[in-house]
């Protein structure tokens, strides 16, 4: 009885090593076959900063793992659902004739590089919205029609934080450039009333000396009547003394 139980154990152990050897075979076999057949490309992207020039660089690597060589006939971004290839401007880079393919050869890579400014113009260009930055993806279609698609996390995630600073950058400008105007137009809010002062208090000036011109004019000629007067007054007195002195020699001579 317990013989039998062994071989029975011996038997379950031997399929179960069977059954494993099985399937890493296959698993074997199918990553030879791919090796060996493989169209697809390994694909990496990176965002780098020079450290002299702090100069911000999209670089992507396609690597050829395979034993054949792979003929490319387009790779690039895609970004918001749209597809920007890089392929001709690869061409025209590196001088290969426009009607030929993009050879890789085995364990071979081609690198294609932009500039920050020329990166955040395709995006934008896309989707022109640096407060949601979506999944930016590589991808690369050799000429069997085998198509190889990489997020590139690194990529975005240094978008991100660059357009982060710069529209922290241009919030502050904006709030410099209000501040800028306030003052400026308190400035001018104060010239004007300055201005304005100036103007009533040379107003209330020459209404005064006009006031005092009047003032002076009527003085000088209520003075005149009196002085006028006067002399009136005065000449009557003397036609009066006159006509006294006048009787008084009639008298005389009438005596």
């Amino acid at each position: 009885m317990q013989i039998n139980e062994y071989v029975l154990l011996l038997a379950i152990i031997f399929i179960g090593l069977i059954f494993v050897g099985s399937i890493i075979n296959l698993v074997f076999t199918r990553r030879l076959l791919v090796h060996f057949k493989g169209q697809k490309v390994e694909i990496k992207a990176r965002f780098q900063i020079e450290a002299t020039t702090n100069e911000r660089t999209f670089k992507m690597t396609l690597t050829n793992k395979n034993i054949n060589d792979i003929k490319l006939i387009d790779f690039g971004i895609i970004y918001n659902k749209s597809e920007y290839s890089v392929y001709k401007s690869y061409m025209l880079e590196h001088d290969i004739d426009i009607d030929s393919k993009i050879l890789i050869e085995p364990n071979e890579n081609i690198e294609f590089m932009f500039n920050y400014t020329d990166l955040k113009q395709i995006l934008l260009n896309v989707l022109n919205d640096r407060r949601k930055v979506k999944r930016i993806k590589i991808f690369a279609t050799s000429k069997s029609g085998k198509e190889s698609i990489k997020n590139a996390k690194d990529v975005r995630k240094n978008i991100v934080r660059k357009f982060k600073e710069e529209l922290l950058i241009e919030k502050n400008e904006k709030k410099m450039i209000e501040s800028e105007k306030r003052l400026e137009l308190k400035k001018k809010k104060a010239e004007k009333a300055r201005v304005n002062k100036n103007i009533r208090q040379e107003k209330r000036s020459q209404l005064r000396a006009k006031i005092n011109n009047k003032g002076q004019k009527f003085i000088e000629s209520v003075k005149n009547i009196f002085k006028k007067k006067k002399v009136e007054v005065k000449v009557q007195e003397q036609v009066k003394e006159k006509e006294k002195e006048n009787e008084k020699e009639q008298k005389k001579e009438s005596e």
